[in-house]
Formats: structure tokens, C-alpha cells, sequence
């Protein structure tokens, strides 16, 4: 058995490189184990692995489930046997930056390929790239989960007590219950004082994010500001922007009361 090795960072993202698509153009499903769709078994890929790297640790459980790739389950299997996993970023702040950039389906333009038994680095072709942007084989594997924790950090970050005082004025006096009116504007608001907030955690990663929009690296869905991108997933329905509203303002009272 081959010793096993660091998995390889990619150089401007500093994440995991991924595992070379089929070559033969097919597209792995989201299936169980050894369970068949079209004829191909298939495994998901943690990214970030082993599991018992991301126990104990609200960020490191974030992480973990924040990046996956449905693979074959014989290019899994290689891949384990030739690599350990990567090295996880010690600092919760770094962890969620890694995590903005997998929430928009950052993918590197080296991949692993194990088509040739031993594993070799190369470029992605312009077909790759396109698969990786529109396939969904590269996914948040557990969205509810990343979401909470996502929104647990950025809830508990010092920035939000240095939003616009007006601003949350008018946020914490509205009365949603009440008034339509107040119910839109809430959810406005809740936008904006989030986007506020989560601009300067974003910040450090803004440019690689970028960079990998306009290289055609995220998914195809992916906007070009990585705040909004943030914003949006966390935004994902009236009733998940309802209860973060409830918790935004929850904790601005509270800072209010300091």
C-alpha cells in the first residue's frame, strides 16, 4: 500500500486540490455506496477529511461539510490510499474564509488523476471546467449545517457593534408582526446589516473569489461579490430570513444593553 501524503493545496486558494473527473464524461450522482445510478458507483469525497479532525470544534465541523465532490468510488478509493488529507487551518476566522470560498463552488484548476493507477497532478481542460461549474458534483454536503454554523459565527463576530447605529435603530424598531410594510423592510435591513458585517470577514478571500469568477472556477451560479454570495445562501428562503432576523436582533439588543 502506498504511504500516505499530505493532499496537495492549490496555490492561490490554499484549498484541497480535487479528483480529476471521469474521463470517460460521466457525471457521478449523489448516491449511497456501492448503490448504482446509470451504472456507476459512486462515494462522496469530504474535501476536508479525516472526520476525526473535526470533532470538538463548531469551525471544523463547518468546514468539514462544507466541501464535497461526488467522485467514483475507485478514484475515492485510490485516493485515500495514496493521501492522508490536507492540512486544516488552525484559526475558526481562517476555516470560514475557506468556507465563503466553498459555498460559491470554487474548484482548482489542478486536479488529481488517478487514471493512470498513480496519481498525477494536471490542469483541467475547458470541458472539465464547465462540468465542474453546472454538474453539481462539487456541493456543500450538509447546507443546514454549514448555514448554522456559518450564521453562529457571523452573528458572533465584534463587527455588528460597529454597524450604523440609525441603522439598527430603525431595524429594531420595526414591528414585523404588525405591518407588511415592516415585514419587507425587516428583511431588507436584515440583508443590508448582515452584508455589512460579513464584508470585512470576506475581505481577505474577496480577491481569490474574484480572481476564480472571472477564470470561471465557482459554479455557474456563483454572483461576483462574495458578500452578497454569503448573504444569499444564508438568505435562502422567507422563512430561514425570518429566523435570522430574530437572531440579528436578538443580538443587537444585547449589545445595546452592554
Amino acid at each position: 500500500m502506498p504511504v500516505q501524503i499530505e493532499t496537495p493545496l492549490d496555490a492561490r486558494s490554499g484549498t484541497p486540490l480535487l479528483i480529476a473527473p471521469d474521463p470517460a464524461g460521466r457525471v457521478p450522482r449523489v448516491v449511497e455506496r456501492h448503490e448504482s445510478n446509470c451504472g456507476l458507483v459512486v462515494n462522496t469525497q469530504h474535501v476536508y477529511h479525516p472526520w476525526d479532525q473535526a470533532t470538538g470544534s463548531d469551525s471544523l465541523v463547518m468546514l468539514h461539510n462544507a466541501a464535497g465532490q461526488e467522485v467514483l468510488v475507485d478514484d475515492h478509493d485510490e485516493y485515500h490510499a495514496h493521501y492522508a488529507g490536507p492540512p486544516i487551518p488552525s484559526k475558526p476566522r481562517v476555516r470560514l474564509q475557506k468556507t465563503f470560498l466553498h459555498l460559491g463552488g470554487l474548484f482548482p484548476e489542478t486536479v488529481l488523476d488517478f487514471s493512470r493507477g498513480s496519481p498525477r497532478q494536471r490542469k483541467i481542460t475547458d470541458p472539465e471546467r464547465e462540468r465542474f461549474r453546472t454538474s453539481g458534483e462539487i456541493r456543500v454536503i450538509a447546507p443546514d449545517v454549514v448555514r448554522h454554523h456559518v450564521g453562529s459565527m457571523i452573528l458572533a463576530d465584534p463587527g455588528l457593534a460597529e454597524l450604523n447605529p440609525n441603522t439598527v435603530s430603525r431595524f429594531l424598531a420595526l414591528r414585523p408582526e404588525e405591518s407588511p410594510a415592516d415585514a419587507t423592510e425587516r428583511d431588507r435591513l436584515t440583508a443590508l446589516l448582515l452584508r455589512q458585517t460579513i464584508q470585512p470577514l470576506v475581505a481577505p478571500v474577496a480577491g481569490v473569489y474574484k480572481r476564480s469568477f472571472n477564470e470561471r472556477l465557482l459554479s455557474a451560479d456563483a454572483p461576483l461579490d462574495p458578500a452578497r454570495m454569503v448573504v444569499d445562501y444564508l438568505l435562502h428562503s422567507p422563512k430561514a430570513t425570518r429566523a435570522m432576523a430574530q437572531k440579528l436582533a436578538m443580538v443587537l439588543v444585547g449589545l445595546r444593553e452592554v
